[in-house]
């Protein structure tokens, strides 16, 4: 089957159309690129790599689709039913993004596709990633002609398990700056997930506000120390946008729209 699967749409507009190509390998988004500037230049809006091979020697997994739980498990442990199940310790102590045989790790095979849309398909197994049962997970990628991207993530588990499926790209709407820090962002989110030493929530909640990750109203983001947590959504304002990212020098914007409770900021 063909590497990589490219998405296109029916925009009557040359200057709007967005070409996104999707690598079947941890089914990642692979660049996001259309005429979006105010003087309608080609951009990418998703950092990547120039070959399949850089791909495969991926280590922070741009793009890819993450789970069976994306971020860490503390511990590389859970209770489910009153039974501990221990998961891989890939990260030190504790268990990412699903462990060295997870959903980004696999040889994802198509299972719909059209022109416009594309969905993918795996079967994990408990002997494969330790989690239990089986999960057959799809996620589904759509281009539609608003020049929106929706990703869908579905799973079915054969006994209870935990699931939070995401996607791993990492965002840059300026291809000429090497940190986000000029980025300004806004994001729908009164409180965030404090974090141990080791990146883990620690289980309380605190309020954004008075921290730098307070970004109810549109701001600069820097300078400001690394973040790597988790900011609730306004659980009342869902319907609502909850994220806006904006670059002032290439005027390109980009919004997002979820019906995940939670948003997980990582700046580098």
């Amino acid at each position: 089957c063909p590497q990589t699967i490219l998405l296109s749409n029916s925009s009557t507009s040359p200057t709007m159309r967005v070409s996104v190509p999707v690598f079947l390998h941890g089914e990642r988004l692979w660049s996001l690129s259309g005429s979006m500037t105010r003087r309608e230049e080609k951009h990418d809006c998703v950092l990547g790599y120039d070959t399949i091979e850089n791909i495969r020697r991926d280590g922070v997994k741009m793009g890819a689709t993450i789970g069976r739980v994306s971020n860490r498990i503390k511990n590389g442990e859970f209770e489910l039913n009153d039974e501990k199940i221990e998961l891989e310790k890939n990260e030190g102590k504790n268990h990412l993004h699903g462990g060295s045989n997870g959903c980004s790790q696999r040889n994802w095979e198509i299972h719909l596709r059209c022109t416009n849309s594309v969905t993918f398909r795996i079967r994990q197994m408990k002997e494969l990633d330790g989690y239990p049962g089986e999960a057959t997970i799809k996620c589904t990628y759509t281009l539609n002609d608003l020049n929106q991207l929706v990703i869908e993530h579905w799973a079915e588990t054969t006994v209870p398990c935990p699931i939070a499926l995401t996607n791993h790209a990492y965002w840059n709407l300026d291809e000429d700056a090497r940190r986000v820090l000029d980025m300004h962002l806004f994001v729908r989110a009164h409180y965030y997930l404090p974090v141990d030493d080791e990146l883990c929530p620690t289980g309380d909640t605190k309020p954004v506000f008075g921290t730098s990750y307070n970004f109810n109203k549109m701001r600069r983001i820097g300078p400001s120390p690394p973040i790597d947590h988790d900011l609730i959504l306004n659980e009342h304002e869902k319907e609502k946008i909850v994220l806006a990212l904006e670059n002032g020098k290439t005027g390109i914007r980009m919004t997002m729209r979820t019906t995940y409770p939670l948003l997980s900021h990582l700046q580098c």
